[in-house]
């Protein structure tokens, strides 16, 4: 099992773009002009580094050991500055939209220790609307009251406030209040589930969206499990740690 998790992380370490961030399936792969050619695939020829899945990859280095000090940690910790918006939040590429990209982000720089930073009090993540990158998709957005998009909303809030401040309580009791409750003999809408009938995921900004049927259930069952961790002071947990100087950068860094 360790060797697979170090060739994973090798690998991960090998994918990381020019400009520090990471993309969905390719390296580099950045030329704009291609989205420009006719019948180019919605405009989604290429595959830059989003703020999305470079935080997923910052969060999984985080936790098996690797500093903010590291080279490839700075690099994308860079390009997440880069691509901040001006109101402090981060767009999402693969989720919607702008919930789902600031709270990976938070989530990422949190477990390498730079959660307490300024531009990590900037986001607003308040129960509104969502908003859109474009207007055509504007009617195309799940509104705050999906569930999932509150979890993710609530997850990084964590280490912003405390875990007995009446906010927090009074949106975890809202969360716990949605839940489909069990009975003696659950039915389908009693089984402890949430209930959410939003598109919460992006196949193409603006063009078509998906829906993923577990992010409703998955998403707050984190966010109060991490309530509950923090109200208790549990630790962590982690199976691994590496030393980051063992695994190589990809070449030409």
């Amino acid at each position: 099992m360790e060797g697979a998790i170090r060739r994973g992380i090798q690998w991960l370490l090998s994918m990381q773009n020019r400009d520090g961030g990471w993309g969905a399936f390719d390296r580099d792969n950045d030329r704009g002009f291609l989205c420009n050619i006719p019948f180019a695939d919605h405009n989604a020829m290429i595959d830059p580094s989003t703020a999305d899945v470079t935080a997923r990859v910052v969060e999984c280095l985080g936790r098996f050991g690797w500093p903010a000090e590291h080279p490839a940690i700075q690099r994308a910790v860079k390009f997440l500055l880069k691509d901040q918006s001006e109101d402090g939040s981060w767009f999402g590429r693969w989720g919607v939209n702008y919930i789902y990209g600031s709270s990976g982000v938070l989530r990422a720089l949190e477990t390498v220790s730079l959660s307490t930073r300024d531009y990590c009090h900037a986001p607003s993540l308040g129960f509104a609307p969502c908003r859109s990158p474009t207007a055509a998709s504007a009617n195309r957005c799940a509104a705050m009251t999906s569930r999932s998009r509150r979890a993710r909303a609530r997850a990084p809030l964590r280490n912003r406030v405390g875990p007995h401040r009446p906010s927090r309580w009074h949106r975890r009791q809202r969360l716990r209040g949605h839940q489909s409750r069990f009975l003696s003999r659950p039915s389908a809408a009693e089984d402890g589930s949430w209930s959410e009938p939003d598109f919460t995921g992006t196949g193409f900004p603006g063009v078509f969206y998906l829906k993923y049927h577990l992010y409703r259930n998955s998403f707050p069952v984190y966010a109060l499990a991490r309530y509950s961790n923090q109200s208790r002071r549990a630790e962590d947990y982690a199976a691994l740690k590496f030393q980051p100087s063992e695994f190589r950068l990809r070449s030409g860094f």
